[in-house]
């Protein structure tokens, strides 16, 4: 995926949800300044991360607007576990 397209993906996956970015990092556990930073494109998710964005945004493996394809090989179940368990109202 064209990491613009990427960017542009995720701004307006969060933004759709009515979220800030403090709300998405907590949710994901990691600062807000990491996640603006990938809304900038100075810095892109580990693999670990963009599996998590995917379950977070309801883009998992298959239906990647998130991640890139590479994620769909290596994203598992594991990660859609962590993410329901931080939701706290919070909702994708």
């Amino acid at each position: 995926m064209n990491r613009d397209k990427f960017i542009e993906n995720l701004r307006t996956a969060r933004e759709k949800r009515g979220l800030t970015q403090k709300q998405v990092s907590e949710v994901l556990g990691i600062s807000d300044r990491t996640y603006s930073k990938w809304e900038t494109g100075e810095t892109e998710p580990g693999i670990e991360l963009l599996c998590r964005l995917g379950e977070f945004y309801g883009a998992g493996p298959g239906r990647a607007r998130i991640s890139p394809p590479t994620a769909a090989r290596t994203c598992g179940s594991k990660h859609r576990t962590a993410i329901h368990e931080r939701h706290d109202g919070v909702m994708p």
